[in-house]
Order: structure tokens, then sequence, then C-alpha cells
């Protein structure tokens, strides 16, 4: 379907966290200018080309995961608003939620490239290797709880991060204590246990003063 066939339709933009991406996948944006004037915004805002950040290599460090799935976000409802098909709703998962919020105007665009470009950095200076994050999948909350705590509770680094849904949960941690909650989890019936393409450890207390870090710039720019 074209981008000019969405004009009779209401528009949810629904924007993904990390673990969505995929080598080369700011190559593969629609060639429309919208998507174009949204990237060579972001160039003069970060001072270099943001098609850096899609390499494999790139992809590796959670600053580029962040600020290139930001970038995208901003460019697909960009085009979408430029066709005549403007959000009617947005909402985003975790690094999702900057997209949503410049999507329907409560962030300004270069506003979100810097708070996500600090946000990444404090996360790498917090936890620069070691840690991720594990999605269990045929669990539910009470017995993913109950598999972190067979890890060994808070002094082994493991949370649970997110409920996804009933029965999909994500842990967050150390990869030693991932590793063992995913043996647990294979005990206990789950269906699978994988970890995702994530290289911190994201929505745990282990992250609380990059929380602390990115509420104080907030301010800055509110």
């Amino acid at each position: 379907m074209a981008l000019g066939e969405l004009t009779h339709l209401h528009v949810a933009c629904l924007f993904p966290g990390r673990g969505s991406q995929t080598p080369g996948f700011l190559h593969r944006l629609p060639d429309h200018p919208s998507v174009r004037a949204t990237l060579a915004h972001a160039a003069d805002v970060l001072d270099f080309d943001p098609l850096r950040l899609d390499s494999e290599i790139a992809l590796r460090s959670t600053v580029s995961v962040q600020l290139a799935l930001l970038i995208a976000g901003v460019s697909t409802a960009s085009a979408l608003q430029a066709e005549g098909s403007p959000t009617d709703a947005t909402a985003g998962l975790s690094i999702g939620a900057f997209s949503a919020a410049v999507a329907c105007g409560a962030l300004q665009f270069p506003d979100a490239l810097n708070l996500v470009k600090l946000r990444g950095e404090c996360m790498e200076q917090a936890h620069p290797h070691g840690y991720g994050m594990l999605a269990i999948e045929g669990l539910d909350e009470r017995q993913a709880i109950a598999a972190v705590q067979r890890v060994g509770g808070a002094d082994a680094e493991v949370y649970v991060a997110n409920i996804n849904a009933p029965r999909q949960i994500v842990l967050s941690g150390a990869n030693r204590s991932l590793e063992a909650a995913a043996d647990i989890a294979g005990e206990m019936g789950a269906r699978r246990a994988e970890r995702l393409a994530m290289s911190v450890p994201s929505h745990c207390p282990l992250l609380n003063s990059v929380a602390e870090a990115l509420d104080a710039a907030m301010y800055d720019h509110a």
C-alpha cells in the first residue's frame, strides 16, 4: 500500500524498543522527502551522517541503536503526516517513547536526539559489558519472579524487567545470572528463553543512576 492510500484511515503509531533493529534498517526507510529531511535534520544536530548508525558494527553500541530507532520512528511518522495522514495516537516501548513524544508534538526532534544520545551514553558508562536482557515465553509473572529468586535475588543482579504479555516476561541483569535464569525457566516449563539484542540491563534498578541523570536533563529541555 502506498503512503498516499492511507489518507482515509485513522493512524496510530506504535514505536518499538531496542531489539527491533537490524543492520541496514535506516537505509531501508522509504525514499520520501520527509524521510530525507528528517535524516538531514538529524545530521545537523548530531554533526555526523545518521546512516552510519545502522551498520552491524555500529549496532553493537546502545547509543547507535537508540539514536537509529528514534530517527527511523520520526522519519516514518513524518512521512505519514506529509501524505495527509497525521497520527491520531502514539505510543512507544522504552526508547520508542521518545519517537512517540516527537510524533505527537510533546518533544522537539533536536531535544529528543540530544536526550537519547545522553541516555545511551549513560547506559554504556554504567554497564559497559557483561549485562543484557532475556525473554522468557511460557511462564507467568509469578513464575518468573520465582526463577529470579532461585538465581539468588539482588546479589545475583537479575530482575523482572518487562511484562510483555501474561506469559512473556523479560528479565534484565548480569549475563551469568541470565544464563542461570534461562536454565531454571526451562526446568519450570518455559517454551523458550532467548537473549535479546541488548547490551545493557534496561528497566531495572541497575540503571537507577541513569534514570536520575536523564530526569535532570529532561528538566533542562522542558
